[in-house]
């Protein structure tokens, strides 16, 4: 469920990276606006996946019972976020430690030092 839910999130992120790398480039005034609406849909869907987990209600003394929440609310999302990259990292290095395996590259050996040039002589 969780994996389904982070699977969820970067599909969220990366339309979003896409809307505003076409927001980048030379379009219609219709074309604008559908992208900005349809940006504004993803990332208010994105912060309601994200609110969907439990509260995290950090220790913020002296604050207003408002800001306490939307403080919460940004922290939630900034953790969601932050597990996900973590994950996707971990996911990336498998894959790569695959990749490496399947074709039987070195990586991650040590390879002895080079610090003596080959045409110096003792």
């Amino acid at each position: 469920m969780i994996d389904e839910k982070f699977a969820r999130l970067r599909t969220y992120r990366n339309n979003i990276n896409r809307y505003h790398r076409l927001l980048r480039t030379e379009l219609s005034e219709l074309e604008r606006q559908f992208i900005e609406r349809r940006l504004n849909e993803e990332k208010s869907a994105m912060d309601s996946l994200a609110n969907d987990s439990p509260e995290i209600h950090p220790p913020y003394v002296g604050r207003v019972s408002s800001c306490r929440k939307s403080a919460s609310r940004a922290l939630t999302v900034h953790d969601e976020l932050a597990k996900f990259e973590r994950k996707e990292i971990e996911f990336q290095k498998m894959e790569r430690d695959r990749r490496a395996a399947r074709l039987r590259l070195p990586i991650g050996k040590h390879y002895p030092s080079q610090s003596t040039s080959p045409g110096a002589s003792s």
